[in-house]
């Protein structure tokens, strides 16, 4: 069986063939409105984040220094215009994000983008943000600012597991920073297509355990990666 190292490429080139490039919900979008977009996809859900972000964007609120200075309440009304009615607690974290970007970053998202300063650094920072912590942060920094991160979900972790690459009791940033460093490595430390790569790869995943990979019981005939699994089959790690 091969190590994750030696799989990580032929991984990523049989998701990518059978599921194909993953949709660019995002694109298009000026920088604040793509992160705010990234949590409202986490918390309203695929189908409604954009009927959210429509709302917001009526009521002039996808301006940092404006969202930072709102009351809860004028947010909820505002996506709940278009859009879904979400809780105070779910839309707090996009009131949070605008006040550290006005307090700490002058309301300018370009800042985030300079090269001095790490994705580490910044995934330290947005995570210490309240109601965002590291998974919202991982979320942020690959699909908003294009950074070379990867939010672990279920399926990929199920993925990892079944097929011994990840030992069952590895912690989120274990699993995390396995699948940057390998793609960090493919990509000959290009930042920009090491995230690309990673969202391809993190669309590849999510498909794979909705069809394949479920929680209860893996679909192994016609997985795209059946031919890496170890011999004997899938490993434990179900949910």
């Amino acid at each position: 069986m091969p190590t994750f190292q030696e799989a990580f490429g032929d991984v990523s080139a049989a998701l990518a063939q059978h599921f194909g490039r993953p949709p660019s919900h995002f694109e298009g979008l000026e920088p604040f409105e793509a992160m705010i977009a990234v949590l409202l996809e986490r918390k309203a859900g695929q189908t409604r984040w954009k009927a959210a972000l429509e709302g917001l964007g009526a009521a002039g609120l996808l301006v940092p220094e404006r969202l930072a200075e709102v009351e809860i309440i004028e947010i909820r009304d505002a996506v709940r215009e278009k859009g879904p009615i979400l809780s105070a607690k779910a839309l707090a974290p996009l009131r949070h994000l605008a006040r550290w970007l006005v307090e700490h970053h002058g309301g300018r998202v370009d800042s985030l983008f300079n090269p001095d300063r790490s994705t580490g650094w910044l995934r330290g920072e947005l995570a210490a943000i309240k109601g965002i912590g590291m998974t919202d942060a991982d979320a942020l920094l690959l699909f908003a600012l294009k950074r070379p991160s990867y939010r672990v979900d279920r399926a990929t972790y199920r993925v990892l597991v079944r097929h011994g690459w990840l030992d069952p009791t590895a912690t989120y940033d274990e699993a995390r920073d396995a699948l940057v460093d390998q793609a960090a490595d493919q990509a000959d430390t290009l930042e920009e297509d090491a995230a690309a790569d990673l969202a391809e790869l993190a669309h590849g995943m999510e498909q794979l355990g909705r069809q394949f990979c479920r929680a209860a019981a893996p679909h192994c005939d016609g997985c795209p990666l059946e031919g890496l699994l170890p011999e004997g089959g899938p490993r434990g790690g179900d949910d």
